[in-house]
Order: C-alpha cells, then sequence, then structure tokens
C-alpha cells in the first residue's frame, strides 16, 4: 500500500464465463439455498524434480491446487470460514502430497475440499441446493478453445448446458490491466489475498 502497488492473486479460473453462468443458476433459485460446495483438483505424478515437491519452492499440494478449491468455497458462499478441520498427507515427502479439508461457512453452509498429487485427474466442483445440484466437470484449469459444460440436476430431471470456450488467463489480464489503477480495487484485493492465506494456514497448521 505505502509504495502503491497492486497486488492481484492469479486464480484466472474465477474468469472463465462458465462460473458467471452457474451465478446466474443459483441467483435464479434453480437450486434453491446453496449449502453445500464440493471441489477435487489433484494431477498424475509430476517430475521428481518439480518445484511442486520442493518446500524451499512453495511446494505442496494445498498451495498448488488445494487453494483453487478454497479459494471458489469462498467465492460462491461470498463468505469467509469461521473454522475447518483438514487432513494432510505428506508420504515420505517435505509436503504434503494430498488433502482434505471440510470448512464450516455458518448458516448451515459448508465446503468438502480434496486436492492432490500422484493421483487421478481431477478438476471439478458440485454445488449441492436445497431442490437442485450443480456440477463442473472441469472446473479450474481449461483449455482456451475447450467446451465445459455445467450439468443442472433437479428431482427427476437433468439438463446440461454447453458452454461458449473462454480463455481465462487473457479474461485475467484484461481485468487487471482495466482495473489496477483503482485505489479501491488495489485495496480490495489486498484484502482478498489477505483472507485467502488466513484460511490455508489454518489448513497447513490445524
Amino acid at each position: 500500500m505505502r509504495n502503491k502497488v497492486a497486488l492481484f492473486e492469479g486464480f484466472m479460473y474465477q474468469f472463465h464465463s462458465q462460473h458467471q453462468f452457474v451465478k446466474k443458476l443459483i441467483g435464479s433459485g434453480e437450486i434453491g439455498q446453496p449449502v453445500h460446495f464440493q471441489a477435487w483438483f489433484g494431477f498424475p505424478p509430476l517430475n521428481e524434480n518439480d518445484f511442486r515437491y520442493n518446500k524451499e519452492l512453495g511446494g505442496g499440494a494445498l498451495l498448488d491446487a488445494g487453494s483453487y478449491t478454497v479459494h471458489a468455497a469462498r467465492h460462491f458462499f461470498e463468505a469467509e470460514p469461521i473454522n475447518c478441520y483438514s487432513i494432510l498427507e505428506k508420504e515420505g515427502h517435505e509436503v504434503e502430497m494430498r488433502g482434505s479439508a471440510l470448512l464450516n461457512f455458518g448458516n448451515s453452509k459448508t465446503a468438502h475440499l480434496v486436492f492432490g498429487f500422484n493421483n487421478m485427474y481431477q478438476n471439478k466442483y458440485v454445488i449441492w441446493g436445497t431442490t437442485g445440484v450443480i456440477t463442473l466437470e472441469r472446473a479450474f484449469a481449461l483449455p482456451p478453445d475447450f467446451r465445459s459444460t455445467v450439468i443442472l440436476e433437479k428431482q427427476g430431471e437433468k439438463k446440461e448446458f454447453s458452454m461458449e470456450p473462454c480463455d481465462h488467463f487473457l479474461e485475467e489480464i484484461n481485468f487487471f490491466t482495466l482495473n489496477f489503477e483503482n485505489k479501491k480495487n488495489i485495496e480490495e484485493w489486498r484484502s482478498e489475498v489477505l483472507n485467502q492465506k488466513v484460511i490455508l494456514d489454518k489448513i497447513l497448521n490445524n
């Protein structure tokens, strides 16, 4: 803040148009009241020298993959967790290879997040509401030419919506360049980074 530098954490996934579509479905009452958010993000084995396996380089499944699931849960509930419980497994490595976290947002809203390395690729989230469920099979990492699908399920009913391709990296860059000189934005972005850090620290040290 002293040097008026804009700090924006690069969660590019949030700029994909599919998430705005999901929010519209929720806002129009398609699944009733959202009560549970569940997400999975993880990868098959990487090169043994990959920085993600190095503690000094900021490695670990939580900071690399799990942080996306935490960010998404916070943003869809538009709230901060009031407490959490987590399990992290190092499996002989210096950083966690996999983990899960249960977040309590209060008001009967919870999130169960699973993340990891050295497993079958997973990249999805599910939002469970009182009258329906929304599923994204490709939630956090998508090629710019990929047509994703949003699945809406209600009792005895299932609809699939095909989304137009979207380059979420480009959308994020455009957003930043249009807003980085705004003082109010700089303050909000800084708070966002700090709030994300607080819950990640709680998961790591639970």
